[in-house]
């Protein structure tokens, strides 16, 4: 992963500071690691990074959204449940020489695909 600066010229359109400020208090409320004297509190600075970057990835991939219920990797998993119905019904909707075979590859796709949505379905309710 690498990083790069770049110098960005013009006039902004509208600037808002409230999106690092609220990010920068649920981190200080979320991690009693940037308070002094308690149990948590890093004695080196490496391990205080290593801390705020697991904490960091949790809220930012693992953590349900209060608003949406879902985490990100749910989001992710649905688009890709969506998109190989669709590579599947753009597969087998052309005729082949078989085209016997090809509706019977299809409805086994989909099957799976309502399978797999079920016990999906299934987790998000249990969670």
């Amino acid at each position: 992963m690498a990083s790069s600066r770049d110098v960005v010229f013009g006039t902004p359109t509208h600037i808002s500071t409230s999106y690092v400020e609220r990010q920068n208090l649920t981190l200080r409320m979320s991690q009693r690691r940037f308070t002094r004297l308690t149990n948590g509190f890093s004695k080196t600075y490496l391990n205080h990074c290593a801390a705020v970057a697991l904490y960091v990835t949790h809220h930012n991939l693992c953590r349900v959204h209060e608003a949406l219920r879902v985490t990100p990797a749910m989001q992710l998993y649905e688009r890709l449940l969506q998109r190989e119905a669709q590579v599947a019904a753009r597969r087998f909707a052309r005729p082949k020489r078989s085209n016997k075979w090809a509706r019977d590859e299809l409805e086994r796709r989909l099957d799976r695909l309502a399978a797999a949505n079920a016990a999906y379905a299934g987790q998000e309710k249990a969670g």
